[in-house]
């Protein structure tokens, strides 16, 4: 059981760094509103600011989840806390896809 909370938090962590390249690729582009020609970002304003405090915040839950499966595998403690931080990074993630 401890090695598959690990190889999870190991799943989850590399999604959240690839969640982070993704947050600071939509960073650094401005609403379709706004550019004629070139990458924009298809939506307003404010629906970028809450993509982005989702993708991030999703992003931080999903790196720390291999933090606490290592502590729950070294130690035998944590685990509930561990799995309630995973759900946490899948339905923060999942919300940042769906809107």
């Amino acid at each position: 059981m401890r090695v598959l909370a690990v190889v999870g938090g190991v799943v989850l962590a590399l999604l959240g760094a690839l969640m982070i390249a993704v947050m600071i690729d939509i960073a650094g582009t401005s609403p379709c509103e706004e550019v004629t020609a070139g990458e924009c970002f298809d939506g307003s304003a404010g629906k970028k600011t809450v993509v982005l405090a989702l993708g991030f915040a999703g992003a931080a839950a999903a790196i720390a989840t291999l933090g606490l499966t290592l502590y729950y595998a070294a130690r035998d403690r944590g685990g509930r806390v561990a799995a309630l931080v995973a759900l946490a990074a899948i339905v923060l993630i999942a919300l940042t896809l769906v809107i």
